[in-house]
């Protein structure tokens, strides 16, 4: 009996008939290969100004790597790691700068955001940040002055938040301050279900390679956690093509954003007594920039996923370097795009 005559014949066996039997053949046309000049990766940082001596005031630095990693390197269009990191992050900045815009009500906090280069490189972008931040206290003899690192990773799913921290934070440092408010806040269910919990993974100190990004900052003696909906960076949602915009779910993602800015809000402004209100989200927003947030996150996903992201990719003209150093001048003070050679 032939193959073609069985119905149990598979998808597989019937090409291979049709090939075998009427004499196919496969021809691959390879294009030149060129080697890419610039091998330079660019993070993206800039900050807002709190309220006192600059200098003497605490900062909060916010993190999201923006490259991705799939094994086809044109198709890793990371949406839900990393392009929902970003877009959290890109709102955290929208609401602070208007926070920040105004003497009276900016917090005692100078606030530092960073969108890094090589996330899925071992994180050489933070690696670069960390080295320079530590350069530029010993230079200036000034003792560390970062109160917390916060890194977004990978929170565009589901109703659960994680907290990965290296080490568990006392009560009273801010990232305890912050596990309080959103276990807190998910209790009573402020924006709708919400389960928060915390994950205490230790470094391993045997690997150069670390799992999250917060294990770079930690590993210098900064105190830091990553944000997260996926319980473990070893899933393959962590680095796959099939990451794809249609997986990410927007009442998650703005979900997400609320429990967390309203934590932030709570401990920049020392407000943690949740029967006392703080600024509504929509009277900070003008009616115009209203109907603007409603597609924000649609717009910006679309365009962030429209590109791949993998690292060799992005070059200092990429599209969405140009668009996220562009959103960081139009809100941020002391922008800088910082080159990075890779393992420098």
């Amino acid at each position: 009996e032939s193959r073609r005559d069985s119905q149990k014949d598979s998808a597989f066996s019937v090409l291979y008939d049709k090939v075998t039997a009427d004499g196919y053949q496969f021809s691959i046309s390879q294009g030149r290969y060129q080697q890419r000049q610039d091998n330079v990766m660019y993070n993206i940082q800039g900050k807002l100004i709190g309220h006192g001596i600059e200098e003497r005031l605490p900062k909060i630095l916010f993190v999201a790597h923006y490259d991705t990693l799939g094994i086809a390197t044109g198709l890793s269009y990371g949406a839900d790691s990393n392009a929902s990191g970003l877009l959290v992050l890109l709102k955290l900045i929208r609401l602070f700068s208007k926070l920040y815009a105004k003497q009276t009500t900016r917090a005692k906090y100078n606030l530092l955001f960073l969108f890094s280069a090589g996330g899925k490189l071992n994180y050489q972008g933070s690696k670069r940040w960390i080295d320079d931040y530590h350069d530029q206290q010993q230079q200036q003899q000034l003792q560390n002055d970062i109160d917390v690192v916060i890194c977004l990773d990978a929170l565009g799913q589901s109703n659960q938040l994680y907290m990965h921290v290296s080490k568990p934070p006392r009560d009273t440092q801010s990232a305890g301050i912050l596990r309080d408010l959103l276990t807190r806040l998910s209790e009573k269910s402020v924006y709708g279900q919400f389960d928060f919990d915390q994950i205490h993974k230790k470094i391993l100190k045997t690997s150069d390679f670390v799992a999250w990004e917060h294990e770079k900052y930690s590993w210098s003696k900064l105190p830091a956690f990553t944000f997260s909906h996926l319980n473990t960076s070893k899933t393959c949602q962590h680095s796959t093509i099939s990451d794809l915009k249609e997986d990410v779910q927007l009442s998650s993602l703005d979900k997400n954003f609320h429990y967390i800015s309203d934590a932030l809000i709570r401990l920049l402004y020392n407000t943690t007594d949740l029967n006392m209100s703080i600024i509504d989200h929509k009277y900070i927003m003008s009616q115009q920039q209203s109907i603007y947030d409603q597609q924000f996150l649609k717009i910006w996903l679309n365009f962030l996923t429209s590109y791949s992201r993998s690292q060799s990719l992005l070059t200092k003209q990429h599209p969405v370097l140009i668009a996220l150093e562009q959103y960081a001048q139009n809100y941020l003070q002391h922008v800088q795009k910082i080159p990075i050679r890779p393992h420098s």
